[in-house]
């Protein structure tokens, strides 16, 4: 009865886990670059002389395919064509992220809409002059005003596959990397475009009512042998 309980206990919790998930994914179909969280599971059996195996919920990964691409022609918001991630600071440390909806800060800096600094491909910050004018974004990432100055190359990052399964979520849908990533030859920076979220909507809601109900059950299916157990405590003295 305790390994039961044990077991149902522990398919709860992962369930819980994956309850957040899908809810955090349901949030953010409307954010911008934002990339669906995902996790998996794996069989465990704790003792190999007794036939009881359950399932343990993975660390979540986030699925890097990217969103559809919307036009927006305001001239700071970029998108990534092909793969790779823009460099952001952000409490002191450089984070990732595809969400390109830049802004200038009093200062002039380019920044996220949270007021992150984003970096340049040498890791160092972009200023936009007060006078300089009609800012034009190249697909290679360098900022160009109307007079001629170029004003710096917004910054574009890969990671491999196995890297990007080791992001780990840092706020404001970015994401801190294991180790510094290469500088892209591939990637194309669109102006006047963002990416939206990877997240499908039909396909996700359909997953939050499924997990849903199996978490309810399960709710239900531990209660039920707590019951059967405090049942079979009380009987057993009336046994002797």
């Amino acid at each position: 009865m305790e390994n039961s309980l044990y077991i149902a206990a522990h398919h709860v919790r992962g369930l819980q886990k994956q309850l957040t998930i899908t809810s955090e994914n349901v949030a953010n179909i409307n954010t911008s670059g934002f990339k669906r969280l995902l996790a998996d599971y794996t069989t465990v059996q704790p003792d190999a002389t007794v036939d009881s195996k359950f399932s343990t919920l993975n660390p979540e990964y986030i699925d890097s395919k990217a969103g559809g691409m919307t036009k927006t022609d305001n001239p700071l918001d970029v998108a990534i064509g092909g793969d790779g991630y823009f460099a952001i600071q952000k409490d002191g440390r450089t984070v990732y992220t595809r969400n390109g909806q830049f802004v200038q800060d009093q200062l002039g800096n380019l920044v996220t809409m949270q007021g992150h600094q984003v970096l340049s491909a040498g890791l160092g910050p972009l200023n936009i002059p007060e006078d300089a004018q009609k800012i034009t974004i190249a697909g290679d990432g360098t900022l160009t005003a109307a007079d001629g100055r170029q004003l710096g190359r917004i910054g574009v990052f890969e990671f491999t596959a196995d890297q990007q399964r080791q992001f780990v979520r840092s706020g404001d849908n970015t994401y801190a990397a294991p180790g510094v990533g290469v500088a892209s030859t591939n990637a194309t920076v669109m102006q006047g475009t963002l990416e939206g979220s990877n997240v499908n909507n039909v396909t996700e809601v359909v997953n939050l009512t499924d997990v849903t109900r199996r978490y309810s059950s399960s709710l239900r299916m531990i209660q039920n042998l707590e019951e059967l157990e405090q049942r079979a405590i009380r009987t057993l003295p009336s046994l002797n």
